[in-house]
């Protein structure tokens, strides 16, 4: 289907390992020769769908063309593209198959072209309708997951042991071997392990079906900000491409990136996702029990608590934990909270630390008027907890970048 081939292509404009579908060279009328003069020419297409000044900036053709322009020509992600148009990216994603039909018109229209009779044209109406219902489908389903686990985290090494099994009898089936390097990083990645696994195996899936044999080597490393899983192939001479919807949806909405290099017998597939930094949190509260929730609550997060029932000792615990976010309750049983806050934010090391009141004491406004960071009214559900340690931990980085290193209470 010239739609589809064409929508794989636009997916890998600089990726030198594609190798275009036939059809495209007939289309674009190229020898098959080069995939570099497929992917100048289909660069090209895209440049001549800008229309002219005549017609009126809100007209559809111009979205279409900036809609192309942003995810291909410039490669920006669907939520970034979605940003700029000033639209949905639910919205953005059903735009984005008119604006490719579009193309597709302009390139072959005489292939293109209304369908010649009802039934031609409800059989490709149906496969637009289940393609959309399955991206929606499947952009819901994330959605649910992160809210029904907020601020969960994936540890590399144990979600890649956790799928060894499975990649290990997938590769089986088609005569693949599967190996784990043995040196393997356990980092802490801002992605649910759900979300994790079903990436990885996607693309174990996608690789093993197109190798002729070898094996598949995966491997890991760690930069600053982010983790890479390589996942090699070797001893195959099949050309490989990674054409999954899944998986390039995925990751543009997750803000990842992927990249494909073939050469000769090997090609590299390189997932890079974000890592999450610890936050440790010191939580100030003499009720045992719901230091035991907040716990619970933290389980599988970069969330770290440290509970502390006294506040007189809380600056001596603030030199030691250096903790990035305080939860203080206002009724402790030795100190006055409000004292405590009022302390924190006027003293110079701490004052820029964020502080959650968390109390059954319902004095918002006095807390935030106190320099408190948020206000939560106890008893707190999960979901709250978590949301204001977010909030508060983004706000704080906001303003150290902003200020300046040099002005963070870490410098104490």
């Amino acid at each position: 289907m010239f739609e589809q081939a064409l929508r794989d292509a636009l997916s890998s404009l600089y990726d030198p390992s594609y190798q275009p579908d036939t059809v495209l060279y007939e289309a674009l009328g190229l020898q098959e020769s080069s995939s570099r003069e497929i992917l100048a020419a289909l660069r090209q297409a895209v440049i001549d769908m800008e229309p002219g000044p005549a017609v009126p900036a809100n007209a559809r053709v111009w979205r279409f063309y900036h809609l192309l322009d942003y995810r291909y020509l410039q490669g920006l992600t669907q939520e970034e593209a979605a940003q700029r148009l000033g639209i949905t990216p639910r919205h953005l994603r059903r735009e984005q198959q008119e604006a490719i039909k579009s193309l597709a018109q302009q390139i072959w229209p005489q292939q293109t072209s209304r369908p010649s009779t009802e039934k031609q044209a409800g059989v490709e109406a149906k496969e637009r309708e289940t393609d959309s219902a399955w991206l929606e489908q499947m952009h819901e389903e994330v959605a649910i997951l992160k809210q029904s686990a907020p601020a969960t985290v994936a540890h590399l090494q144990e979600v890649i042991e956790g799928i060894r099994p499975l990649a290990e009898t997938l590769a089986t089936k088609y005569g693949i071997r599967f190996r784990v390097y043995p040196s393997v990083s356990n980092a802490m990645i801002a992605l649910h392990p759900t979300l994790l696994r079903q990436l990885l195996l996607t693309v174990v899936e996608k690789l093993v079906a197109q190798m002729d044999g070898g094996e598949i080597v995966l491997e890991t490393a760690e930069e600053e900000e982010r983790a890479g899983i390589f996942m090699r192939t070797r001893d195959s001479q099949a050309p490989i491409r990674l054409a999954s919807e899944f998986v390039q949806e995925l990751m543009g909405d997750l803000g990842n990136s992927i990249i494909v290099d073939s050469a000769g017998e090997k090609t590299v597939v390189r997932l890079y996702v974000p890592k999450a930094r610890p936050v440790r949190v010191l939580v100030v509260d003499d009720n045992a029990d719901l230091m035991h929730f907040y716990r619970r609550y933290v389980t599988n997060t970069r969330f770290e608590i440290t509970p502390l029932s006294s506040g007189r000792e809380l600056f001596a615990t603030i030199d030691a934990v250096r903790p990035d976010v305080i939860v203080l309750d206002v009724m402790l049983p030795d100190v006055d909270g409000w004292e405590l806050l009022t302390y924190l934010h006027e003293h110079p090391d701490t004052r820029r630390l964020p502080v959650i009141i968390c109390s059954v004491v319902r004095r918002k406004e006095l807390a935030l008027a106190l320099g408190a960071t948020l206000y939560l009214s106890k008893p707190v559900r999960r979901k709250a907890f978590i949301d204001a340690l977010e909030q508060a931990t983004r706000e704080a980085h906001v303003e150290v970048v902003q200020t300046g290193p040099g002005n963070s209470s870490s410098d104490r």
